[in-house]
């Protein structure tokens, strides 16, 4: 039918470019690239990402795709919307069809959600990626207790309390432990590098900071009352007095209790706020942005004191007496509702 239309040479000529086509595309899609991955090289696709991120993040690992090729070959093998969020441990001297072979089979390490909430300790993300099968826990608490280590990673710190940033993070089932580790805590640094102007104009050390931060996010964590418990504990350093924060005690502690006793009060620890002056040596768990931010932009305001109220906030307070009645009206609602000391 087609000759019928062309001159021999002619059909000679289409056939020819055709075939040259084929065989083109038979290389590019089909023949190894060069390149060394010795070890495996890791790739890890976020759920959500597009072929263009995907492309991008072969090209920084040193994968040496042509976008423009890359993108015709997953059309080719109907790979585009296929690719499987995931780490990867991709070898070396594949071909295009190989590596789209990989990122859409089942050769993916499972990935995994999770959220660290503000405030929380470092006891709860051992035991959230513990409980994940992300990290092997006799390596992980290991590395918890290298000072050297988180002495590199903190930048000076004796504990990684206060420097596992609050947020939501992807790993994977049997992640490197050291991998996640830097992750959480770049992710801090990150966040820091923003604000560092106000960590320098506070007057206040990072480790000061997030100590501060981190009581305030065990005091509350409605964001709008932060900026004013931050106000209230930096009114108290200024006169010298006692932070006199619960929660401090309450991490001195061998057991967290609903209610403190008069007793608990005189626990002996340089965490009891009650009976050293001053920060505790640092922080009791490990601050959100929103306790950062209310420490390096506090509430300007008089109040020293506060207590809980029966709504899940608290009343402030200038003066004791004022303090007295409502700590006296919230006991009186514990009472009420048999929240009795532990």
């Amino acid at each position: 039918m087609i000759k019928k239309y062309l001159s021999k040479k002619q059909f000679i000529l289409v056939v020819s470019v055709f075939l040259l086509i084929l065989l083109a595309g038979i290389y590019i899609f089909y023949f190894p690239m060069s390149y060394k991955a010795d070890p495996p090289i890791t790739i890890k696709i976020a759920p959500g990402m597009g072929f263009s991120q995907v492309t991008d993040s072969l090209i920084a690992k040193g994968i040496p795709v042509n976008k423009s090729l890359f993108k015709m070959a997953a059309l080719f093998y109907g790979a585009e919307k296929r690719i499987k969020a995931g780490k990867y441990k991709i070898p070396g001297n594949l071909s295009y069809l190989d590596i789209l072979d990989y990122l859409t089979g089942s050769k993916a390490e499972k990935s995994y959600l999770i959220d660290l909430y503000p405030g929380i300790s470092v006891n709860g993300v051992i035991n959230r990626l513990k409980g994940m099968g992300i990290v092997n826990d006799s390596v992980f608490v290991k590395l918890l207790s290298d000072t050297n280590y988180i002495n590199k990673l903190t930048s000076g710190s004796k504990s990684f309390e206060g420097y596992l940033f609050p947020g939501r993070y992807i790993f994977y089932k049997n992640s490197n432990e050291k991998e996640v580790l830097e992750e959480i805590t770049d992710s801090l640094f990150t966040f820091i590098s923003g604000i560092k102007h106000l960590i320098d104009s506070s007057g206040m050390s990072l480790h000061e900071v997030l100590t501060l931060a981190s009581i305030v996010n065990a005091e509350s964590f409605h964001r709008s009352e932060m900026p004013t418990i931050a106000g209230v504990y930096l009114n108290r350093l200024k006169k010298g007095m006692r932070l006199q924060a619960d929660p401090t005690v309450q991490y001195a502690m061998p057991e967290r209790k609903k209610r403190l006793s008069f007793a608990d009060l005189k626990f002996d620890s340089p965490y009891n706020t009650y009976l050293y002056d001053g920060l505790p040596p640092g922080p009791i768990n490990n601050p959100g942005k929103d306790a950062i931010l209310a420490v390096l932009k506090p509430e300007e305001h008089k109040f020293l004191y506060f207590c809980a109220n029966p709504q899940g906030k608290h009343e402030f307070s200038e003066t004791y007496s004022e303090h007295l009645r409502n700590a006296r009206i919230y006991q009186e609602w514990l009472n009420s509702k048999n929240i009795t000391l532990q």
